[in-house]
């Protein structure tokens, strides 16, 4: 699927594979460099939102936490439609002990704070564009960015109370009779625990806290993305905001339950369709979004298996400590 969709992007864009090699050719190392140092902290900044979100009793120590996130990582931005998103409760509860709702609470809350403040984001963005880049940008772009703002108030909502979504979910099953199932019973105990996890989690001040972490850590991945962006030549007239609202498109599709290994041809399709909407010509946004993203999981890959190596690591010198065998 990946392998289709781009080489029809390809088609549609006229890239020859030649030129994303010379599109690699044009970062400048020290750009790369900057870029890498704001994806490390970006993955400081989700391991410190995942921690927040633990109870204080059950919090890991930073840097096993920063171990379990950047491996957490890996295997959601790798494994197709989304399954590797679920490693972060397996890892939390096999490495740190953290029981399994309750990791499970942490992951749900951390993403709808993801999508609020990516919604808030592009909403921001495409406003601004629609009102400094009349010119540039499609008279239809200022309406459309109440979407990604309802969206991000309808995640704040999830984040700040989504024990409620579970126990509606109980009160449907009871009014239309299905918790005369066994199956449905034991759902429905699953879904009291979960709420009282995401209870538990959702908390005032912790909450307050990951949320602000979560709009630093988005900060740093548009920067990321707009140092990339202007590296690999999409122009001067590509400012920071331009450059946020062209990835926030292919972050968009990214994210997205259908897309394959590694998000290959799905982001490029974004990334290409928000730039375009700049005047971007095809190619070159093909060209740039191609080594854009080879770069981005060049990053990802590396961090992912030093977050398995320190998991391994930290996890046995932690059980050391406390006087249990390392698991094997």
């Amino acid at each position: 699927m990946a392998a289709g969709l781009l080489a029809l992007l390809a088609v549609w864009g006229d890239v020859h594979p030649r030129e994303l090699l010379q599109a690699l050719k044009r970062l400048p190392r020290s750009t790369y460099l900057v870029a890498a140092g704001v994806h490390v902290a970006v993955y400081l900044l989700r391991a410190l939102r995942f921690r927040v979100l633990l109870p204080a009793a059950q919090r890991p120590a930073l840097p096993l936490m920063a171990a379990v996130s950047a491996a957490h990582n890996l295997a959601a931005y790798v494994l197709p439609a989304k399954t590797g998103e679920l490693s972060l409760v397996v890892y939390l509860k096999t490495v740190c002990g953290v029981p399994a709702g309750t990791g499970l609470a942490a992951l749900i809350v951390g993403r709808m704070l993801d999508i609020a403040s990516f919604g808030l984001a592009l909403c921001i963005v495409a406003v601004w564009l629609s009102l400094a880049r009349p010119d540039v940008v499609p008279d239809w772009l200022f309406a459309a960015a109440l979407a990604p703002g309802l969206l991000a108030v309808l995640a704040l909502l999830c984040a700040v109370r989504g024990e409620w979504f579970v126990r509606l979910l109980a009160r449907m099953a009871h009014a239309t009779g299905l918790e005369r199932w066994d199956f449905t019973r034991r759902m429905i105990e699953r879904a009291r625990g979960l709420a009282h996890a995401l209870e538990q989690t959702s908390r005032g001040g912790q909450l307050g806290l990951a949320m602000l972490l979560a709009l630093l850590m988005w900060l740093g991945v548009f920067t990321f993305f707009a140092l990339l962006a202007r590296g690999f030549g999409l122009g001067p007239s590509i400012g920071p905001l331009e450059a946020a609202f062209g990835a926030s498109m292919a972050m968009f599709t990214n994210v997205l339950p259908i897309n394959a290994l590694a998000g290959f041809g799905t982001q490029e399709t974004g990334w290409v369709l928000g730039f375009g909407l700049l005047g971007v010509p095809r190619d070159l946004a093909l060209s740039s979004g191609v080594a854009v993203h080879l770069v981005q999981l060049f990053n990802t890959l590396i961090l992912g298996m030093l977050g398995h190596v320190g998991m391994g690591l930290l996890s046995g010198a932690a059980r050391t400590e406390a006087g249990h065998p390392p698991v094997e």
